[in-house]
């Protein structure tokens, strides 16, 4: 048995162009009041060829840096920075155990964390902390393996000895909590540059959190307007999230990560023979594998997508919620031989 703690932290990571010198900034050619008081495009932006007499569309990139960039003239003035940071945490547990010369037992559990954060141009730095995407809090793996006693032991013949002997049993099963989620937001009908015009560098674009995650216990699909079977659902309340006000530079209060997705459940068997031909050395062997050999529907993420109108908020995505996909195929066997001489 083997317990122990695992942990890394890395300071000064390399970020490659992340930075961008002309860049144009945000409520740059956007502001809050150009449209007479209203959110709006700034008039000297817009591409007068542009669909809607004009007001279609700003002017391509490179334009816009020589109208509102730092050095009129040039494209991106790319910097690359070295402060990136990731910080890593696990506690690893195993306990491995061989019972007499036929029967072998392994298992490990991992609690595990990852922090990472890589700077972007426009935003503080705590903003882009979040726990890595494919961190699974959570893992046990267990396997065993089993030589069957030799037939040929009760009732010792030629053919016993070719039917009886060399099988063995083996198996995998596997447990892992989901992967982060969090409820994503985009606008339909938004006015042109909502919420800060064109800025080089992206912003990190969240929905405003107003209320808690779930729907109230007992709440069905049906109760919200879904067609979506209560075991492929996620009871998500559409009604706690918005679009982001707009003095928020689109960066609502929802962090990276809200919940976990479905974890998994798997089972893997194996059962094989081997002959011994013409010496110990020269082995046959035939091995039947099931994968998933329980048929256990392992379910993808749910849908965690808002599409919200901008006039109303009306969420205009009917699946949201909804789990489509399976993260493991159905169970399925496959036969293979080996010679070894």
């Amino acid at each position: 048995m083997d317990i122990s703690f695992v942990g890394n932290i890395a300071h000064h990571q390399f970020n490659q162009g992340n930075i961008d010198l002309n860049a144009v900034a945000p409520l740059t050619d956007w502001t809050r009041t150009a449209n007479n008081g209203s959110p709006g495009p700034v008039a000297r932006f817009l591409d007068p060829t542009s669909a809607n007499g004009g007001t279609g569309g700003f002017y391509n990139t490179n334009l816009l840096r020589a109208l509102g960039g730092a050095y009129p003239g040039w494209g991106g003035i790319q910097q690359h920075t070295q402060n990136g940071e990731s910080h890593y945490d696990s506690l690893q547990a195993q306990f491995n155990k061989r019972v007499g010369q036929r029967f072998h037992f392994g298992s490990n559990y991992t609690w595990a964390k990852t922090l990472v954060y890589s700077r972007q141009q426009w935003v503080s730095d705590k903003l882009n902390e979040n726990i890595a995407g494919g961190t699974r809090p959570q893992a046990v793996n267990i396997n065993w393996g089993y030589a069957v006693p030799n037939g040929s032991n009760l009732w010792n013949n030629v053919l016993t000895k070719q039917v009886l002997n060399g099988w063995h049993v083996e198996g995998i099963m596997t447990f892992y909590y989901g992967t982060p989620l969090t409820i994503g937001c985009s606008a339909n009908g938004a006015p042109i540059g909502y919420w800060t015009g064109t800025p080089s560098g992206g912003l990190p674009f969240r929905c405003q959190q107003n209320g808690p995650l779930f729907l109230a216990s007992g709440a069905t699909p049906s109760s919200v307007g879904s067609t979506a079977p209560s075991n492929l659902w996620y009871p998500f309340n559409a009604g706690s999230f918005a679009l982001p006000p707009v003095n928020s530079l689109g960066i609502g209060s929802t962090p990276p990560t809200l919940t976990y997705g479905p974890g998994v459940e798997n089972v893997d068997l194996s059962v094989y023979k081997e002959w011994h031909i013409f010496s110990e050395s020269t082995i046959l062997v035939v091995k039947f594998e099931a994968f998933n050999a329980l048929n256990h529907f392992n379910p993808s993420n749910p849908n965690s997508s808002l599409a919200l109108n901008y006039s109303n908020g009306v969420n205009t995505n009917a699946s949201f919620g909804t789990i489509t996909s399976a993260s493991l195929p159905a169970r399925h066997g496959v036969v293979s031989i080996r010679f070894s001489f």
